[in-house]
């Protein structure tokens, strides 16, 4: 396994050795054991979130006019007000939940490595060490991201904005892991995310977007397989993480109990 206190010069210079067909296995095999705890997570998170989306529409346009609010946010869309609230909405959401996406990662990483994992596991970065980085990360990426598409989009230039949301959040792919795992604080996490992305591009697009169709099928299921289908990504990132990476333990989550039987 690769030393986690490698540098980033070392990262950005370092050759990476990364098989589609390995990492694809891998990622079905580590699926296949988080499937239930994490696809419950996604579903708590879900009413979560839309709960507070329904709060927030009822308490600005009433419950009668919600089907109305929702026709004024289609045309209000690529106004300057709209997207500058919906933005830094964008942004307190994704700091709020960030913790979680880590925990996530680390219900791959217990059930590679076969450690103790479950529901409590998702939520045990809201209590390490990492939140501050892991929130400045989430930060960082929500707040240039929403500011740069914002700009596209005022200027009339929507999907090219979508595209590039796109693009930021798949280049910062593995902020999260190299913060949780790799020890790095949370501008060097990214750096190191950007750089690992563009020395295998094309194969780690490859092997996300398998990912994502694997993720879709669930909507097949009346929609609500989505959640159980969803971890697949998380894991495939994880895996190709760890694949060109590798992961080491962690002292701190032995101290805090997460491995305790």
């Amino acid at each position: 396994m690769k030393s986690m206190q490698k540098n980033l010069h070392e990262i950005k210079h370092q050759k990476y050795n990364l098989e589609f067909g390995e990492v694809f296995n891998d990622s079905l095999e580590n699926y296949k054991k988080i499937i239930w705890v994490a696809g419950l997570v996604f579903f708590i998170l879900t009413i979560i979130m839309v709960s507070i989306f329904m709060g927030v529409l009822t308490s600005i346009y009433g419950a009668s006019d919600f089907l109305s609010s929702m026709t004024e946010f289609s045309l209000l869309a690529t106004t300057p007000s709209y997207l500058i609230v919906s933005s830094l909405f964008g942004v307190l959401i994704s700091i709020a939940i960030s913790p979680l996406y880590a925990g996530i990662f680390q219900i791959c990483h217990n059930a590679q490595t076969n450690k103790a994992f479950d529901l409590g596991t998702a939520f045990i970065h809201y209590k390490t060490s990492y939140f501050k980085q892991i929130v400045i990360s989430a930060l960082l990426i929500s707040l240039f991201t929403g500011i740069i598409t914002d700009l596209i989009t005022v200027i009339g230039f929507q999907f090219i904005g979508t595209l590039f949301t796109y693009f930021m959040y798949f280049i910062t792919l593995f902020t999260i892991p190299f913060i949780i795992f790799g020890n790095l604080n949370a501008v060097d996490a990214i750096k190191a995310s950007i750089a690992i992305v563009f020395k295998k591009f094309w194969i780690i697009f490859a092997l996300m977007l398998v990912a994502f169709i694997l993720a879709m099928i669930g909507m097949i299921a009346i929609c609500i397989g989505i959640f159980f289908t969803l971890p697949i990504i998380y894991s495939t990132q994880y895996e190709i993480y760890r694949a060109m990476i590798g992961v080491e333990e962690n002292d701190e989550l032995d101290e805090i109990g997460i491995y305790n039987e």
